[in-house]
């Protein structure tokens, strides 16, 4: 276990133009969890448990470009301490100001996993998801024919499994 690893990106709205009215991600873990590490002090050495994570918010400050950084530990090197549900992963909020209605807004992402090497969101968002895609429409997509997906036939109202 190396550490803590970037996670960065842009927050924008769907087309593209960075969130504005303050706002911020808020990253934080689903369980206590510890890490897999092997550590040691003087006179006593031993595997697996250096740390012990709580499951504190990490609020994240977003640039007025809309990027972001946060340090976060891989998913991958953590364990969930006694008492905790597994697998460890970060729930993201997002949060901003609406001018429209005069409110704070906000959106979550659950069961986000981070790779040993960090890096994008999005690429850490895609890993995170389970491995199977829904589709709805009248027909399946010759892209979306892979075992393990799922087609909702509109027309039929029914539901099919790729096999």
């Amino acid at each position: 276990m190396a550490g803590p690893v970037a996670v960065f990106g842009v927050l924008s709205d769907i087309s593209d133009i960075p969130l504005k009215y303050n706002p911020r991600l808020i990253f934080t873990p689903n369980t206590p969890a510890t890490n897999l590490e092997a550590f040691s002090v003087p006179g006593f050495s031993r595997t697996g448990g250096g740390a012990l994570y709580a499951t504190g918010s990490v609020p994240v400050s977003v640039g007025t470009s809309g990027y972001f950084s946060v340090d976060l530990h891989p998913t991958g090197d953590l364990v969930p301490a006694e008492g905790g549900k597994g697998p460890v992963s970060y729930n993201v909020r997002i949060e901003w100001l609406d001018p429209v209605h005069g409110q704070s807004s906000m959106d979550f992402i659950q069961g986000l996993q981070v790779s040993e090497s960090g890096g994008a969101i999005g690429a850490q968002i895609q890993a995170s998801l389970p491995g199977y895609l829904l589709w709805a429409g009248p027909t399946l997509p010759a892209r979306f024919n892979v075992p393990g997906n799922y087609w909702w036939n509109t027309t039929t109202d029914d539901i099919w499994k790729v096999v």
